[in-house]
């Protein structure tokens, strides 16, 4: 990914130093908690430069830290198919997109085996199963916790998919089921 040229121009024309605010921009963007390390008038030139505000929602992009990249493309359906199911069984639970970005990226990279298929057919089976008003977040849905507490209900669900799945291939082959 290639830090967008915008971004490098706007830190230059407010006189900021272009590591120090692309060090800042990217803890921010990757919600690192080294955040507390900046000194707060290095935090108020870089919000003065008008490239992020914070809203009600948390930080807003007003420029893309990242040049359009399509690494960045093949993840766009955790927003459009992904966190559009949940928002359709309960509009509360249907935010959190680029969190839920970030931890199905990690997902698949620590479990090249999954597929997108297998993460929206158990998202499907886990939405069907439970009730509107408790479903998680999209992002806690793929990874909530830390350390040896963490646990991921999107794996369970996608391990109960394949079981089914499984079941229904023994069923099909089954000589009972089988017209001769």
């Amino acid at each position: 990914m290639e830090i967008n040229e915008k971004i490098n121009e706007t830190l230059k024309e407010f006189n900021i130093d272009l590591d120090l605010g692309l060090l800042y921009l990217l803890s921010l963007h990757y919600n690192l908690k080294t955040l507390t390390f900046f000194p707060n008038n290095v935090k108020r030139r870089i919000h003065s430069t008008g490239i992020i505000s914070i809203g009600k929602k948390g930080i807003i992009w007003k420029i893309e830290l990242f040049q359009n990249n399509h690494k960045e493309d093949n993840f766009l359906w955790v927003k459009t198919e992904y966190v559009s199911l949940f928002k359709d069984k309960n509009r509360e639970r249907g935010g959190k997109v680029r969190e839920a970005t970030l931890r199905m990226k990690a997902l698949f990279s620590e479990n090249p085996e999954i597929r997108k298929d297998d993460v929206i057919n158990a998202t499907k089976m886990y939405l069907g199963n439970t009730d509107a008003n408790y479903i998680r977040l999209p992002h806690y849905f793929i990874k909530k916790g830390k350390g040896t507490d963490v646990i991921s209900d999107l794996l369970d669900w996608i391990d109960k998919l394949k079981e089914n799945q499984t079941e229904s291939n023994f069923e099909r082959n089954s000589t009972s089921n089988t017209i001769k």
